[in-house]
């Protein structure tokens, strides 16, 4: 395919960064963007995979803790989560349940929850109003005197919320080298891995 026909077919926004970083050299920024993606499928199964088990992790800890209905129960009156510095959380779990309408059930209402959600549970009001006990779905947790936080962050760290679009989490940003691709040096340009259809702001 020539360039400018690919250039027509994935938008030249979305290209851009990788011409710039192969400096103009339009076969190599098409390698590169294929190469990207390649790489952005074998990531997706990893971040998949990490997404469900800590979902699940903490539905199997809070289900122990507080019933089988704890995400419905969250947001009832007097509820974990009926508090004003939760009330991020209780407009998602609102949301859902709306959705759901009469085919509720703690699974399907679960698996409505985006992964946004489920790291915010780490988030300081949040952990606070799960009495502070989410921190046990890591046995092999390290030591800090802030582990809260520092999970917290890690995970926001990992899916940067500025990333996100159409309800997939982001890749982590990685570093490639552009010299790899371009002779003459040019230094290390960053490409944000992100599924086909999303686009480059």
């Amino acid at each position: 395919m020539r360039y400018r026909e690919f250039e027509n077919a994935i938008s030249p926004t979305r290209i851009d960064r990788y011409l710039v970083a192969c400096r103009a050299n339009t076969r190599k920024a098409m390698t590169l963007y294929r190469l990207n993606l390649r790489m952005s499928q074998e990531l997706y199964t990893v971040v998949s995979c990490f997404e469900v088990t800590l979902r699940n992790a903490i539905d199997r800890h809070y289900t122990q803790q507080m019933g089988t209905d704890w995400l419905r129960n969250a947001v009832a009156q007097g509820g974990i989560f009926d508090v004003f510095h939760c009330s991020g959380s209780s407009r998602v779990i609102n949301r859902a349940l709306n959705n759901l309408g009469q085919y509720y059930t703690h699974s399907k209402l679960v698996a409505e929850m985006e992964f946004g959600f489920w790291r915010y549970l780490f988030a300081r009001a949040q952990f606070l109003a799960g009495n502070q006990s989410l921190l046990r779905i890591f046995p092999l947790r390290y030591y800090s005197a802030d582990r809260q936080g520092i999970i917290f962050i890690s995970v926001i760290r990992l899916f940067p919320q500025d990333c996100r679009g159409a309800g997939y989490p982001p890749f982590p940003c990685t570093v490639l080298s552009a010299r790899h691709w371009c002779r003459g040096g040019g230094g290390n340009r960053s490409i944000c891995c992100r599924p086909p259809i999303l686009a480059y702001r």
